[in-house]
């Protein structure tokens, strides 16, 4: 008697793989977030945390990007501040990878997995109502990564890889080019951390993580008085050692003409 194939459908109890791996990490995930809140599991605490994160946090506030400032937030600032913070290599290799998924759709369902996460954030940072710092955004930061490692790993012929390895080498001389001042950082497409504070403000720049070398340099010139301090922070510049003299309002107001930053006649100012 021949042997006929089968007509029965395959088998449907296997998992597919895709989706069990999903619902693992997914599962992984609620259990870290569960975890974090003193391992309650009060997901409820989550969600207000979240519908907390704007409430009255930009009353009154004058937003700042490249030089201007506004009562109304830009709706391109996020991208903005991306492009003048991330360092030039690490741009470079996202635009890479996203050139290589164009070209090869091979690498498109896979990259769909890290793409959409971050431009989820992306794209939510348009409607966001306080250009606060680029920090914001920086969950998108590492689905862009991972998906330029992702895709590039797979580049072909040597002169690609020599490319990949050297914007690497580049982004690492740049870690160590900004240390200990990472917060500081503006890339060199922006003009470096000189250029920072004419581009954008707040945590972008500063928030008071300097007042220890603040310390330093105020013992290094104990002639440096009078020394009034504005900075951006909630620490006590006591706490660290730092020594100052009240600011009036009437300098915040109407600034005395001089380099802040060193004037003779009022003393040192540092901003």
């Amino acid at each position: 008697m021949p042997s006929w194939p089968s007509s029965s459908s395959p088998n449907t109890s296997t998992a597919n793989p895709c989706w069990s791996d999903s619902r693992s990490r997914s599962g992984t995930a609620l259990v870290v977030v569960g975890a974090g809140y003193n391992l309650s599991f009060d997901f409820g605490l989550y969600v207000y945390g979240v519908t907390r994160i704007y409430a009255e946090a930009t009353s009154g506030y004058l937003f700042y990007l490249f030089g201007e400032s506004s009562a109304d937030p830009w709706w391109y600032y996020y991208m903005a501040a991306l492009l003048v913070k991330v360092p030039v290599p690490a741009l470079l290799l996202i635009g890479f990878a996203v050139v290589s998924v164009l070209r090869n759709p091979r690498h498109r369902e896979s990259a769909l997995f890290l793409i959409v996460p971050a431009l989820v954030v992306l794209v939510a940072s348009c409607f966001d109502r306080a250009n606060l710092g680029v920090r914001r955004v920086l969950p998108a930061l590492p689905f862009l990564f991972l998906f330029a490692g992702q895709i590039l790993a797979d580049a072909k012929g040597r002169l690609m890889a020599a490319v990949v390895v050297l914007l690497v080498a580049w982004n690492i001389g740049e870690a160590l080019r900004i240390y200990p001042h990472h917060l500081a950082y503006f890339n060199t497409l922006a003009g470096g951390p000189e250029r920072g504070p004419h581009l954008l403000d707040d945590s972008n720049s500063d928030w008071g993580q300097d007042l220890p070398g603040l310390a330093a340099w105020q013992r290094a010139h104990p002639d440096a008085r009078p020394f009034r301090l504005l900075y951006f922070g909630t620490a006590p510049p006591e706490a660290y050692g730092v020594r100052t003299d009240p600011v009036e309002q009437q300098d915040i107001l109407q600034p005395r003409a001089g380099t802040w930053t060193g004037c003779p006649s009022t003393g040192p100012w540092i901003i």
